[in-house]
């Protein structure tokens, strides 16, 4: 599959004959000309599999024939001239439903998803043509899958938004916009020139921006000075998800729903966030209600059919992993409910009364947990614990760890869990334990020990004793800032998984041949190089996503190397869970290792590019925290 650019000339006369576009103005044409980029295929090859990741967009047939096959490889259609594919998934920001193949050569034109939206919005003939073409497609589809549709969740904004608005002209007085805002009961007001759109008056841009100076501005002044002009705006069918993602990349608070520049609709972040927030009650409400480990267990076993909703409703999929690891915890935090009551009616004894923390570490205290977490769990006792409630946790503890792994989380294979003694100590202990890895990381297993223990989080039991630990924490590697370096050059031992011909490195022998673990290749690494720049600089964000933002608006990392980063964990991310939901449908062994070679071409250029990214992350901040350039 090979990229070209466009040339706007040449492409005026190459889409003449193409009727989905023949209405376009030369502006708009001139919109796709630079956002679209020519697709060079040869004969049999694939533009996309099934299952496969959507491509943010889609293809427009310039020239040559494209042949949808579904999984049984049967013809459904052939694409021609004009024909568009992958309209299905644009609409329901799905994995592909069938397997698009070219006919001998073949030359498409992709256009980007947000230039789709521009033209829906802009230009009522293409509107009308796209949705015709669309439903052709989806009655194709539903005869022949009628499940195709439940994958649409992906719900246009225009859903939610809140109508009619309150709009005011650009120049009324402040104090008079303020009075509506007052009386309305709302906390922003679209502001219109001649009906249009011209920007957004905040109730906290008048406390920050209008209060402290308003014996300069006055009562009288008018509403333009305080107005917002960069604002996001959207047309109603753009997805909620990507509103949301629009709106923080910009940071907004308010995102302006519009047709012909007309404000429709307004949605702010909050509205969002609900929203978002009530999808995860939703997977965690029947959970809390689960009164055996069976009903848990089966919970676990069907984990993977959330994950597969929720990708399918999603900009993207390490956005997911939250969600995930929710539903996770609300199934451990159950299994502990059960356990706790079952240890009561046994001993007598409410383990709940004793001070200390179960905490949780690695991936789950990250809230990065896929479809196969393993226990990675500890105790911190108080350090006036006797040694009688001592020996009651430690017989809790071991009681937990086989309910849970009867649920579907197995044992830690580096023994990072309650029923090691290494894992179960108290305050004063952990801070010497932590201290000696610190000090001497090479010994005793401290490389792979740290890389989990120092993400933690308090599972249940007392705040305090997990905050004090973490605080110490910071203060011990502030004292030997070499241990990060230590660390990091640790992970250079996992050297990058192509050649320098481009070929995948993969597993030789054994069961995984011919496969490749992306954890310590990549998602390791990329958790490794961002906690050291946290632990550095004392920050408290614990999601890997979220501490790259936390560095970004500190200026440690640059935009430039947040984006790049993102962008490169997120490919690993969607590859590897779209394996483990496909493998958990079929029953096999849900792991972190892929086959590269069952990967699509558009998605072999990924991995590559992205774990390129990766490896030049670690060796980068290698060389910033031993103090070079």
């Amino acid at each position: 599959m090979l990229k070209s650019e466009i040339n706007f000339s040449d492409f005026l006369d190459t889409v003449k004959d193409i009727k989905i576009l023949n209405e376009l103005g030369e502006k708009l044409l001139k919109s796709i000309a630079d956002s679209a980029n020519y697709i060079n295929l040869t004969e049999g090859e694939i533009l996309f599999n099934k299952a496969e990741s959507y491509h943010k967009g889609i293809y427009l047939i310039i020239n040559g024939e494209i042949r949808l096959i579904d999984e049984a490889g049967k013809i459904l259609e052939i694409l021609g001239k004009g024909g568009l594919a992958g309209l299905t998934t644009f609409l329901g920001k799905s994995s592909y439903v069938v397997t698009g193949v070219s006919v001998g050569q073949s030359t498409l034109l992709f256009i980007p998803e947000i230039t789709i939206y521009k033209l829906i919005n802009e230009s009522e003939a293409f509107s009308k043509y796209f949705y015709s073409v669309v439903n052709d497609r989806l009655h194709l589809f539903q005869n022949k899958d009628n499940s195709f549709s439940k994958s649409f969740t992906y719900k246009p904004v225009g859903n939610y938004m809140t109508f009619p608005v309150i709009t005011v002209e650009k120049d009324i007085p402040i104090i008079e916009a303020s009075k509506i805002m007052s009386s309305n009961k709302v906390g922003s007001l679209i502001v219109t020139d001649n009906e249009n759109v011209s920007g957004i008056l905040t109730a906290k841009s008048l406390v920050h921006n209008f209060l402290p100076n308003a014996d300069r501005y006055g009562l009288n002044a008018k509403i333009c000075d305080f107005v917002d002009k960069d604002i996001v705006k959207v047309p109603k069918e753009y997805p909620l998800v990507e509103v949301l993602a629009e709106m923080q990349a910009r940071n907004k608070e308010y995102g302006v729903i519009v047709k012909n520049e007309k404000p429709i609709g307004i949605i702010s972040n909050k509205d969002i966030l609900k929203i978002l927030y009530n999808s995860i009650n939703i997977y965690t409400s029947h959970i809390e209600s689960s009164e055996s480990l069976d009903e848990l267990r089966n919970s676990y076993l069907n984990l993977y059919k959330v994950a597969d909703e929720l990708i399918e409703s999603s900009r993207m999929t390490a956005d997911v992993l939250p969600i995930i690891s929710s539903v996770h915890l609300a199934i451990q935090k159950q299994v502990h409910k059960i356990t706790t009551q079952e240890f009561y009616k046994k001993s007598g004894i409410n383990v709940c009364d004793i001070k200390h923390a179960l905490i949780i570490m690695g991936s789950g205290a990250r809230k990065e947990m896929m479809l196969d977490p393993d226990q990675d769990n500890g105790f911190i006792f108080d350090d006036d614990i006797t040694q009688t409630e001592k020996s009651i946790l430690k017989d809790f503890g071991k009681k937990l760890v086989e309910n849970l792994d009867y649920v579907g989380y197995k044992k830690c294979p580096g023994n990072v869990m309650v029923t090691n003694p290494n894992m179960s100590k108290t305050l004063r202990e952990w801070k010497k334990s932590i201290a000696e890895i610190v000090n001497d990381p090479s010994s005793g297993g401290g490389f792979l020990r740290s890389s989990i223990v120092f993400d933690m989080d308090t599972f249940c039991g007392h705040d305090s004793l997990v905050w004090e630990l973490k605080e110490f924490i910071f203060d011990i590697i502030a004292e030997k800032p070499i241990f990060l370096i230590q660390f990091l050059e640790n992970d250079t031992n996992f050297k990058s998984p192509v050649s320098l011909f481009g070929k995948f490195i993969v597993e030789k022998e054994g069961e995984n041949k011919d496969k490749l673990n992306l954890k310590p290749y990549a998602l390791s690494i990329v958790v490794d190089v961002t906690r050291a720049y946290t632990l550095a600089k004392k920050l408290s964000s614990l999601n890997t996503m979220e501490r790259l933002k936390h560095l970004e608006r500190k200026h440690i990392l640059s935009d430039e190397t947040v984006g790049k980063v993102s962008k490169a964990y997120e490919v690993v991310v969607d590859i590897v869970l779209r394996n483990q939901i496909k493998s958990a449908k079929k029953g096999e062994k849900v792991n972190k290792y892929i086959n590269p070679e069952s990967l699509s071409t558009y998605n072999q250029n990924r991995l590559k590019n992205a774990l390129n990214t990766i490896t030049k992350y670690l060796n980068n901040s290698l060389k910033y925290f031993k103090g070079h350039p």
